[in-house]
Order: structure tokens, then C-alpha cells, then sequence
């Protein structure tokens, strides 16, 4: 016990002095921690020739599920830390959803038996599933192109699924409403027409909170957004003020017209002659108007005498066409009038009757996708999140992203074999390490926070103590690793090894 403390003075000195990222409050013994032991890996065959590409616990613990290049997932059960050999497959029986293999996994937070899924690799469309491992049935989503990688957010009612495309890659988002997953129409982050450039998400997480998102791109940032956990509403019409009845602006149009008249008519009459009496204004009338109504009424009485007698047959002068025959100048009925073409043919500039309406242009067909893809575009530079703040990491490309469970730390791993570890609240670089050789594609933290996994292009794993800074465990794998997954008893990982299929399990105590 003398000889180890005795080793590990000497690890944190330097001349004798301490070094500078050495912290003695942060050692094992300082916050009454025992020193991790790591024991030895254990292989768990999988059965088939098919690789692992993905393994994540679930929330309790008692699965582990893992997902193969057969488009399927096995999910094997997990009886006090010790995983056992009998897996079930999702979906116990019929076909998979999934076109290819299966390259993420995501367990809800919160429910146990809630799993979410994508596949890459896929010709055409890709799906996400959300399953329901007890009833071992899915909710389906169709995605354009490939499905990078899915994450649940800690409400366990949102997840996020990565999509890369051509130039910026796309996060779309599903939530959990009135009992079913739906895709939200509210919230994305890029998409067709959104900025200039290139953006890639190659991994993204939702901050412990929930209330927001990170990513990490190809130009070794690490990138934030405000994430909305309440759907956003927008383009609501606003409220118009009610319009007023006809008959009030009718009755205002004729009280403007009055005043207008008695402007130009001059001054009102006076009240000699409102006063004077009704009949002396009616003995006025001409006798003339008398006469007139009076020879009015005898011709109403010839007119009806002259109705009542029957009509005698009238003999046409000679040279006059009988009824019902056309006048010379008028044309007979189905002959086509003066200017018309012969054979009913309308003129020029007439559309015939009953043909079809001229087909459109090329030029008004790319006219009409021109609008319809700018209103697209539109649409979607109007539902992205709101950006947060951005840290530059590393130089080089960032590949891989992790959060710790306690709030502390973001773990941020790129193509430069560099990990950083970023405090969450300044996003300042607390500890760098350069222990890894090749690209980092795979970061893990325990379920505690104190040990921090690696995986990439390397073969091997290697654990870090997050809070002393030293490494636990490099285990030697069997070509790259593929994928990490930490379980309260120990880590499980896979490699992309054809001559050993299968992954493995370490404890560490």
C-alpha cells in the first residue's frame, strides 16, 4: 500500500512540484471513493455472421438491446449484472422495418420498455421505429436517405434522429402526443435552403435539462440550440375587427349625400313656407294633370274591349315572306352567321367548344417548382431552433459527443485522436487527453460520472477516471471499435471484426 501511494506522489509531481492538472480534491480517497478496478472482458456470442453495430441499456437495466447489420435488434436480458445468453429479436416475427443495418439505438430515460431505432445504409428511404419491447410492436417513421443517429431527450417524450445529407445534415424531431408519436412540424434544425455551406451533425445529445440541444460538426465546434419542449404555434391569422352592417354604411353614404346636397343647393326654406297648410299646396295642380288622367283611363277601357273580340286572319301583301318564314337577310337556324368559317369551325382565337385547355410550357412548369420550392424553403428557415452559444473544440473534424448524467461535463472527441472535457455551464476546457492513437468515434460515460469510455478507429478501449484525470483501463479489441454502452456493473462495447462476432462486457467496480 506504501509502494502504490508512494507511485502515485510521484505520477502527480513534476520536480517535485505538482502538477498543474492534478487536483488532490478530487481523488478517490479525498471524496471517499475506492480506486475502480477493471476486470477482465468477457465475449458474448450473438450467433450468425452478421456484425453489431449498435448496444444500449435500457433505463432499469435489465436489457441490453443490440443492433445487427441483419436489420434486426436482439435484446438480451440482464439478471443481476450478469447478461445471459437467450435473447429475443424486435420484431419477434414478420420482417423488420429497417432496410439496413441497424446503427442506432436509443432507450427512453424513463420508460423501460420504450426503444427507438434507425438503420443506415439503407437504398431509399430509412425508417425510425419506436418500439414497444413488451408487445414487440413499432411506430414507423419514414426518413429521406440514411438515419446517422437517434437520442431521447430526459423527459423521455422527444427524441431527435440525424439525417446526413449533401450539405447540411438534418435533425427532425418526434414527440409524444395524446398518447402517440408524432413527427413535430414546429421544430428542425437545417434543411434545404437553410444558410450557405456545409454543416454536419455527426453526434447530437439533448442537454440534462431538456431545454437544449447539442451537436458536434465537421469544423470541431461544439454547436448549441434552444430546444422548445411546448409545440410552437406560428402563423396564427390575427383578428380582424368585425365589419360593420350594410344597412349603417348605407344609412351613413345617405347622410353624407344629404349634407352634400343641401351644401349645393344653398340655404334651407324657411319656416313660412314649412308651415304652410297641406291643402292650399293641393288645390295648385294645373287642370291640365285632370285632363290628362282622364283620357288615360278611357284608352286602359278601349284597349280592354278591343282584348275581348277575336282576331281576324290577315292576308300578307304580296312579296312578303309568311310567318315564321326568316327574312332574306336573316340567316336559317343551324346556318352559320356572316364571317363564319363553313363547317361550324369558330374563329380564330375561339376555343372550340368542349376541347381542352392548352397544357402548360416547360417554362411555366419550372416557374410553378421554382415557387413551390422557395415556399419550402421559406417554411423551413421559419421552424429552426434558435441557436445557443458555440465553442470551438479542436482544429480537426469532431466525431463523437457525450453528456455526463450528472450535469457536469460535456466529452467532445474528434479525427485529431484528442478528447476534451467541457464544463457544461462556461463551456470551458476543464482536461484534455492525447492517450488515444487514432480517431475518436465513440465516447461513454458511466452511470455515476466518474469513468468516461473511448472507442474509434483504434482497437482497443480505453477508460478514463473523469475526475483525476487518469486512465483505468485500455482493453485490446479486435478491430475498430463500433459501439459503447454502459451498464451500473460494468461496459459493454463491439468491434467490426469479421473473424469474431460478437461484442463484450467489462466490469469495473
Amino acid at each position: 500500500m506504501a509502494a502504490t501511494t508512494a507511485e502515485t506522489a510521484k505520477k502527480d509531481t513534476i520536480d517535485g512540484f505538482l502538477r498543474y492538472d492534478v487536483y488532490p480534491s478530487r481523488a478517490w480517497s479525498a471524496r471517499g471513493l475506492s480506486n475502480p478496478k477493471v476486470g477482465r472482458p468477457t465475449e458474448i456470442r450473438v450467433g450468425g455472421a452478421q456484425l453489431v453495430r449498435s448496444l444500449a441499456f435500457n433505463a432499469d437495466g435489465t436489457s441490453l438491446a443490440a443492433g445487427h447489420e441483419s436489420r434486426l435488434i436482439r435484446l438480451y436480458p440482464v439478471v443481476g449484472g450478469i447478461i445471459t445468453d437467450r435473447p429475443t429479436s424486435l420484431p419477434p416475427k414478420g420482417d423488420s422495418p429497417h432496410r439496413g443495418n441497424v446503427a442506432s439505438l436509443a432507450w427512453s430515460p424513463t420508460d423501460p420498455n420504450t426503444l427507438v431505432s434507425g438503420c443506415k445504409g439503407a437504398r431509399g428511404d430509412s425508417f425510425v421505429a419506436v418500439w414497444d419491447v413488451r408487445a414487440g410492436t413499432a411506430t414507423q417513421f419514414s426518413i429521406p436517405g440514411d438515419v446517422l443517429h437517434v437520442a431521447f431527450h430526459p423527459s423521455g417524450r422527444h427524441f431527435a434522429a440525424v439525417c446526413p445529407r449533401t450539405e447540411r445534415d438534418v435533425v427532425f424531431f418526434y414527440h409524444l402526443k395524446d398518447g402517440e408519436w408524432v413527427k413535430r412540424e414546429d421544430v428542425q434544425i437545417n434543411g434545404a435552403g437553410v444558410g450557405s455551406g456545409e454543416e454536419q451533425v455527426n453526434s447530437f445529445r439533448f442537454g440534462n435539462g431538456g431545454g437544449s440541444a447539442l451537436a458536434v460538426n465537421q469544423d470541431g465546434a461544439l454547436n448549441t440550440w434552444f430546444y422548445p419542449v411546448d409545440e410552437i404555434v406560428r402563423g396564427q391569422a390575427s383578428e380582424r375587427p368585425s365589419k360593420r352592417p350594410r344597412t349603417e354604411e348605407k344609412e351613413e353614404a345617405e347622410e353624407e349625400a344629404e349634407v352634400a346636397g343641401e351644401e349645393r343647393d344653398g340655404p334651407e326654406e324657411t319656416q313660412a313656407d314649412a308651415d304652410r297648410p297641406a291643402e292650399e299646396a293641393a288645390g295648385t295642380a294645373p287642370e291640365s294633370e285632370e285632363q290628362d288622367a282622364d283620357v288615360a283611363m278611357a284608352d286602359a277601357s278601349l284597349a280592354l274591349a278591343a282584348a275581348a273580340l277575336p282576331t281576324p286572319a290577315r292576308t300578307p301583301a304580296p312579296g312578303t315572306p309568311a310567318a315564321g318564314t326568316p327574312a332574306a337577310d336573316t340567316p336559317a337556324a343551324g346556318t352559320p352567321a356572316a364571317g363564319t368559317p363553313a363547317g361550324g369551325t369558330p374563329a380564330a382565337g375561339t376555343p372550340a367548344p368542349g376541347s381542352r385547355p392548352a397544357s402548360p410550357t416547360q417554362a411555366e412548369k419550372d416557374a410553378a417548382a421554382d415557387i413551390a420550392r422557395a415556399a419550402r424553403e421559406a417554411r423551413i428557415r421559419e421552424i429552426q431552433l434558435e441557436r445557443g452559444p458555440r465553442k470551438a473544440v479542436t482544429v480537426g473534424l469532431s466525431l463523437a459527443l457525450a453528456v455526463d448524467p450528472r450535469g457536469r461535463y460535456y466529452a467532445v472527441g474528434g479525427h485529431d485522436a484528442r478528447l476534451s472535457l467541457l464544463s457544461t455551464t462556461t463551456l470551458a476546457a476543464t482536461r484534455t487527453w492525447d492517450e488515444y492513437a487514432a480517431p475518436v468515434r465513440h465516447l461513454a460515460f458511466s452511470p455515476d460520472g466518474e469513468a468516461l469510455a473511448v472507442g474509434g478507429d483504434e482497437a482497443a478501449v480505453t477508460i478514463f477516471a473523469v475526475g483525476t484525470g487518469e486512465l483505468l483501463a485500455r482493453i485490446p479489441a479486435v478491430g475498430h471499435v463500433s459501439a459503447l454502452a454502459w451498464h451500473a456493473r460494468g461496459l459493454a462495447y463491439a468491434t467490426n471484426a469479421k473473424s469474431r462476432v460478437g461484442w463484450w462486457y467489462v466490469s469495473v467496480d
